[in-house]
């Protein structure tokens, strides 16, 4: 292939696509869970031979390293093998080749991250309960509050660039068997991570919902669930549910902890519903990617109702 022939713009069109797919802002044809929001320093190019005979340059084949480097560091935490282009004498068949490999393996590895390339835990909303709970005089508490990404492209780059919605809770001080229970559990479910496609924990029952699972404008859905399942307090479980807005961009939780423990207990005795006791601190962070290769803005956190 001669330097500046017209097939090497074919060639670079589909390889800035792979850039401006997954570094730019995505979505429509490339689909949601491409675009990580990002600045694009290339552009594709005419291919009219007739009307624009347009070749690659130097300026172009940088541009287009620039893009690849910054989506390529982000999935991996370290640097492609891309040539420098000086001059258009730099752009040979085998420069390309490695444009290319380069470009495809970002735009394979579109939903990875370099945990480096996070930041991790990012504090967001904190509240505490500091009075007894629990059945039968209140047997539910509730921590529910939203999150607002500018518009949903902004939402996309967030959780395709990694981001999570995190949340956990623990019970400090307080006595008494059951309030021992409900410090066991949270300390067994751990953090709940809410991602472009799942909600996950330590321990419970995941439902494979994540945020392109709502539906815009719809009620909540359970996202994820906690109960022992055994012993005197099997009943005591946790739900989380999320519900998106119809703009596409505010996703709301609702994390609900129950005191199911029956009374009577079922065999005959009136049993004892003691509460819970102790300092209850149910905490939101987020995962986001941050850094000089792909950063995206976080979005605002906001309390609804508090336990």
């Amino acid at each position: 292939m001669a330097v500046g022939d017209i097939i090497s713009v074919a060639r670079y069109n589909i390889m800035q696509d792979r850039a401006n797919k997954v570094l730019g802002v995505g979505g429509g044809s490339y689909g949601e869970t491409f675009g990580y929001g990002q600045a694009v320093a290339s552009s594709s190019l005419p291919t009219n031979v007739a009307t624009n005979p347009t070749v690659v340059n130097s300026t172009h084949m940088q541009n287009l390293k620039t893009d690849i480097v910054k989506a390529y560091v982000h999935q991996q935490n370290t640097l492609p093998t891309l040539t420098d282009i000086s001059t258009s004498d730099d752009i040979t068949d085998a420069v390309y080749v490695e444009y290319e490999t380069a470009s495809t393996r970002i735009e394979t590895d579109h939903l990875l991250y370099n945990i480096a390339q996070m930041t991790v835990p990012e504090a967001k909303l904190s509240v505490t309960r500091t009075t007894q709970w629990g059945a039968p005089g209140l047997p539910t508490i509730i921590h529910e509050w939203s999150v607002t990404w500018t518009d949903r492209d902004h939402l996309r780059a967030f959780f395709n660039s990694g981001g999570e919605v995190r949340t956990r809770a623990s019970i400090t001080g307080g006595s008494g068997t059951k309030t021992t229970n409900w410090k066991n559990m949270l300390s067994t479910v751990g953090t709940v991570k809410f991602s472009y496609t799942d909600t996950v924990a330590t321990a419970g029952t995941d439902y494979n919902i994540g945020a392109y699972d709502l539906t815009a404008g719809g009620s909540y859905v359970n996202i994820w669930y906690y109960e022992p399942g055994a012993g005197a307090y099997e009943n005591n479980n946790i739900t989380y549910k999320a519900k998106l807005n119809s703009a596409g961009n505010i996703i709301t939780f609702r994390v609900e902890y129950t005191d199911g423990d029956a009374i009577p207990p079922g065999d005959g005795t009136p049993g004892v519903d003691e509460p819970v006791e102790g300092t209850f601190n149910s905490i939101v962070e987020q995962q986001r990617a941050t850094g000089s290769y792909v950063e995206v803005p976080t979005p605002n956190y906001s309390n609804i109702l508090t336990i």
